[in-house]
Parts: structure tokens; C-alpha cells; sequence
């Protein structure tokens, strides 16, 4: 009797821990997503040196890409109903894996750890905040923060919108 009563606790526990986390409440298909980030990184002396060698024009476009400038860009990102429970608005081209904090029909609040760097091995963390203003638009904000064994460090803030394009998703 006592393990069935622990059992019913346990599951009751568990159904209400799932029901918290609610599907944010937009259209499924295809949507234009725009982030505004900036990227500061910071390197170790030897990759400085390296740096420093480029020529000009070369140094100029990496103090732009590291250096705090904000940078816009502009994806496609295909939402189906079974993104809206753990990770829409997501970057295709990233390599994320995504723990969902909390999830209500407006707002979700994410966990997630990235691939940083070309290399492998180097991960970034990030945190990721959406807001639904209504079914066609939404807004977020994320943080990434991540370091490499070299000493190298880099932190990322961006603000981003999504717009919905329509049901059908491109191929």
C-alpha cells in the first residue's frame, strides 16, 4: 500500500512538473528571425601576436566581428508543433542541445550548451529568453558565454524578432 501511494505521489509529481511547461502560443511554418548581436572576445598574447601580423584591412574587420560591434543577421527558421514545446526561433546552422527552464504560451526561458569554434570540443553556454506578442511575432534576448583551454574567452549579446512568413516551410 505504501509503495502504491509513493507511486501516485511520484507521477502526480511529475505530471504537474510537465504541465508548467506550456508550448508558446505562435503559428507553425515558416519564419524570418533578425538578431542584432554583439560578440566581445578576448585572446591570449600569442594570438594576439598572430593578430597583429594581418594586414589592416584584416585587422580592422576582426576588431568589427570581436570587438563589440553590433552585427545583423537575418535566417529562416522552420517551426513545426513539436518546436514550440522545446527550442523554436533556433538557428539552423547552430548545434545546440536545449533544456527548457520554464514554458508558458507567451513566454520560455531556455538552457542550452553549443558547439564554439571550428575545432570541436569548445563549448559555449547560452542563455535564451523568448517573448510572444502575439501568433506572427515574437521577440527574444540571449547570452552566450564561452571560453576555450588557450585562454581565450567570448561573450555574446543579442536581441532578436521573429516574423511569421506563412505555413509552408522552404525545402
Amino acid at each position: 500500500m505504501r509503495k502504491a501511494f509513493m507511486v501516485i505521489c511520484l507521477c502526480l509529481s511529475a505530471s504537474a512538473a510537465l504541465a508548467q511547461l506550456q508550448a508558446l502560443n505562435v503559428n507553425t511554418g515558416s519564419w524570418e528571425v533578425t538578431e542584432v548581436s554583439s560578440v566581445n572576445a578576448s585572446l591570449p598574447p600569442e594570438m594576439q601576436a598572430m593578430l597583429s601580423r594581418l594586414p589592416p584591412a584584416q585587422q580592422e574587420a576582426m576588431k568589427q566581428r570581436f570587438g563589440g560591434a553590433p552585427q545583423t543577421n537575418t535566417y529562416k527558421s522552420c517551426i513545426t508543433q513539436s518546436d514550440l514545446a522545446k527550442t523554436p526561433f533556433e538557428n539552423p546552422k547552430e548545434k545546440c542541445e536545449w533544456t527548457t527552464r520554464t514554458s508558458t504560451g507567451t513566454d520560455m526561458v531556455l538552457r542550452g550548451t553549443c558547439e564554439a569554434g571550428n575545432r570541436g570540443g569548445e563549448r559555449a553556454n547560452i542563455d535564451m529568453r523568448i517573448h510572444v506578442i502575439d501568433a506572427q511575432n515574437a521577440t527574444g534576448t540571449v547570452q552566450l558565454n564561452a571560453g576555450a583551454a588557450n585562454g581565450a574567452t567570448m561573450n555574446t549579446n543579442a536581441t532578436f524578432t521573429g516574423r511569421w512568413v506563412g505555413p509552408a516551410c522552404d525545402k
